[in-house]
């Protein structure tokens, strides 16, 4: 499969947070910097911890990240959580 001409990935973004990840950072393709945070604390959780759904705050740093034409963004600061969330369903029995 290949994508059509008309496909553009969202910009990358770059987070920083040193209280899992040390020196090191991420990347995340979103749309801006809260998406992009909100991205990296959704698939921190899918590891199987769910610390954000169990309540954990987290402070990262966030910027646009660097491409073939342009620097860096300026770090900001982002403090990540989640609110957990059930959904109910009903079906006919037997089907």
């Amino acid at each position: 499969m290949t994508w059509p001409d008309s496909h553009k990935c969202p910009p990358l973004w770059e987070i920083r947070h040193e209280e899992w990840l040390g020196d090191e950072s991420k990347t995340v393709h979103a749309y801006d910097a809260e998406s992009a945070g909100e991205k990296y604390a959704r698939i921190t959780d899918g590891y199987g911890d769910y610390e954000f759904a169990n309540g954990h705050e987290a402070e990262v740093k966030i910027r646009k990240a660097r491409t073939d034409t342009e620097e860096p963004g300026p770090w900001e600061t982002y403090t990540l959580s989640a609110e957990p969330s059930v959904e109910y369903f009903a079906r006919r029995s037997g089907e």
